[in-house]
């Protein structure tokens, strides 16, 4: 049942006495399922669209230095340094105590040693 399909309430309906044919019931039932179907698609490929223009601005936004992403939490990766290297913490422990993943801080551990 869809809010947008009139024909989806009809369907319901047991008002109206010339919807008890079962013939007239699956016409309707038949126009529903189409227009549903109908519907998916038009929002699939709505989506697909959105998806393809969000691309494209990411896109010309990094070719012309506006879109730089996401910028690492040093602060936080300190914290990681220190709670692996200074106070030996698990790297689960790690985890719990900066809120980060335990790939993450596998992550970070990795990046920092490669740098020093």
């Amino acid at each position: 049942m869809s809010l947008d399909i009139p024909t989806s309430w009809q369907a319901l309906s047991d008002k109206e006495p010339s919807q008890n044919d079962p013939v007239t019931r699956a016409v309707i039932f038949a126009i529903n399922n189409m227009l549903i179907d109908l519907m998916a698609a038009m929002s699939h490929k709505d989506w697909l669209s959105r998806r393809q223009r969000q691309k494209q601005g990411i896109e010309r936004a990094h070719a012309q230095g506006k879109y730089r992403g996401k910028q690492a939490g040093h602060e936080r990766h300190k914290k990681v340094v220190y709670y692996r290297n200074v106070k030996k913490l698990s790297i689960h422990e790690t985890a719990q105590a900066t809120g980060y993943s335990d790939s993450q801080v596998c992550r970070i551990q990795q990046l920092y040693t490669l740098i020093n």
